[in-house]
């Protein structure tokens, strides 16, 4: 009598490689989406001078979307607007400058006195 010896493939050993190799694949896919999400600047802001009844205010808009709109001039008592266009523009651009970096956009009356706003 003669044997021969048939090397059988177990069907789920096969089926586990390949599913090994995809879910690694899955992974690392998953993964650079991740990053690439995480790395995108979600956070672009933009400030524009608008004009008022008595002079000018601002707005910060995030993707199209105004988010400030400040028609008066912060931390003073009386509310007057501002006296140019670019008053607004410079405390506007503070503004969102501290929201860039996370910290609070109140605006003091030193912050006032430092970029030289008229009021």
């Amino acid at each position: 009598m003669m044997t021969i010896k048939n090397k059988i493939k177990n069907f789920w050993s096969i089926d586990q490689k390949f599913f090994s190799l995809a879910t690694a694949i899955k992974v690392q896919l998953l993964f650079v989406t991740f990053i690439f999400l995480s790395c995108h600047d979600n956070n672009t802001l933009k400030v524009a001078a608008i004009k008022v009844d008595n002079g000018w205010g601002y707005t910060i808009k995030q993707d199209d979307k105004i988010i400030i709109k400040q028609t008066v001039i912060p931390a003073i008592t009386n509310n007057h607007s501002f006296k140019s266009e670019d008053d607004a523009l410079k405390t506007g651009s503070l503004v969102v400058q501290r929201l860039q970096q996370n910290s609070s956009p109140t605006i003091t009356m030193s912050d006032l006195k430092t970029l030289a706003i008229k009021f």
